[in-house]
Order: C-alpha cells, then sequence, then structure tokens
C-alpha cells in the first residue's frame, strides 16, 4: 500500500511510529491502493477535468465532473513505523457531500430508519421559507435550500423528512503541501503491495465494493 509523510512529520532519529491525515480517496480511488505514478497524475489533475464517480450520471448526458478542488473524497489517517514503511489506519473520513451519494445508500438508509421505505423518492435542493411579497408582480425568493427531501407515498400516509448532508471541511495551505510532495517528492512515496488489494474506483457505475467493504488483508 502506499501513504505519504512529509518531511516535518518524520521522526527518523527516534525510529517513533509516525502518525498523522492524508488524501483517504483522490478521484473516487482509495490512495492507499494506487500505484505512485497514478498519485503523480492525479495529484497534477485539474479537477473539472476529472470524472466524479459519485455523482449521479444523466442519460444523454456528459458524465459529471468532479467539483471539489485537489478531487480529495475523504481524510484517512496513516502510519509510518520505524522501518519507513506507511499504512492506513481505520476507516475515511469524508471531505465532499459528493462521496456520501455513493450509489444512493444514504437514501435507502435514511429512508428506511425514518420513512419505513428503503427506496424513497428523491428531490434536490428545494425551496423553503419564502420571503414576503412586496408588490403583485415581484416574485418572492426562497430564505434557503434543502439538501434532499425524502418523500414515501405507501400506505395511506404521505411521509416525508428533509436531509443536511454535511461533510469534515478543511482549509488553508496544508493539503497544497501534500500536493507538491505527491508532484515532486517521489522518493517519499512508500509502497507496499497487500495481497487481494488491488487499484480500484469505488463508482456507481462499475459494480465494485464501496471503501468500506474493500479486502485489506495482510
Amino acid at each position: 500500500m502506499i501513504g505519504l509523510i512529509s518531511a516535518d512529520h518524520t521522526d527518523t532519529e527516534s525510529g517513533q511510529m509516525i502518525t498523522r491525515y492524508g488524501a483517504g480517496e483522490l478521484y473516487g480511488y482509495d490512495f492507499s491502493a494506487l500505484p505512485a505514478e497514478k498519485v503523480r497524475a492525479f495529484s497534477a489533475a485539474h479537477h473539472k477535468d476529472m470524472p466524479c464517480p459519485f455523482k449521479k450520471a444523466q442519460p444523454g448526458r456528459p458524465t459529471p465532473a468532479c467539483s471539489k478542488k485537489g478531487g480529495v473524497c475523504s481524510l484517512r489517517q496513516y502510519k509510518r513505523d520505524a522501518e519507513g514503511v506507511v499504512s492506513p489506519v481505520g476507516l475515511p473520513v469524508v471531505t465532499c457531500p459528493q462521496r456520501f451519494l455513493e450509489r444512493g445508500f444514504i437514501f435507502e438508509w435514511v429512508g428506511d430508519v425514518l420513512l419505513g421505505n428503503s427506496q424513497p423518492a428523491v428531490i434536490s435542493e428545494l425551496p423553503f421559507l419564502m420571503g414576503e411579497i412586496q408588490g403583485k408582480d415581484q416574485e418572492t425568493d426562497a430564505v434557503g435550500m434543502i439538501d434532499k427531501v425524502l418523500v414515501s407515498a405507501e400506505g395511506q400516509l404521505l411521509k416525508w423528512c428533509a436531509l443536511e448532508m454535511q461533510a469534515v471541511y478543511f482549509s488553508g495551505k496544508s493539503m497544497e503541501n501534500d500536493f507538491k510532495a505527491m508532484r515532486i517528492r517521489r522518493d517519499r512515496v512508500v509502497r507496499r503491495d497487500i495481497r487481494g488489494v488491488s487499484e480500484r474506483t469505488f463508482s456507481n457505475q462499475t459494480g465494485q465494493r464501496p471503501f468500506h467493504d474493500a479486502d485489506q488483508r495482510g
């Protein structure tokens, strides 16, 4: 597997294990399973030129592009042992709201728990709290938008619930430092092959398993 540890996070003198957070997924790919050449290519790519595997494709329309600069879908903790081997720790933490849309799992789960229907209708960006009309010919503006509204029409009652999706947010130049290290400092990328793990993407079009079900056996 591969991971990235910048020079300012290493401790070569003490030999102690170093841990830090880095990219968990880039453009839908498991970062820890990417070969070094893919890491360099993705870190140099423009996000608008890269497809997003989690956005739902519309028939007859181009494949939706990534809308997040850098293409980081999630973050993940990595550890570096005394021998310099880097490996991931635990599960990824979502940093892009589009990442929640994988195969509609989130709508199935919320619909089942709150509405008793795992296949609810999904309405996106629904306006709410309309402002007061000042004149006869004037249109009112919505105070805000609800990310998703899930609706179940099963039975005699119409059931619905609102769903707001928030991901972990990061800012500043620290992530760009990681991208520079991916593009330039090739010697700082440590790779170790893991049996049964290969480069993979988690697109809802491929039918492959999602990240949390990936085989990580040693």
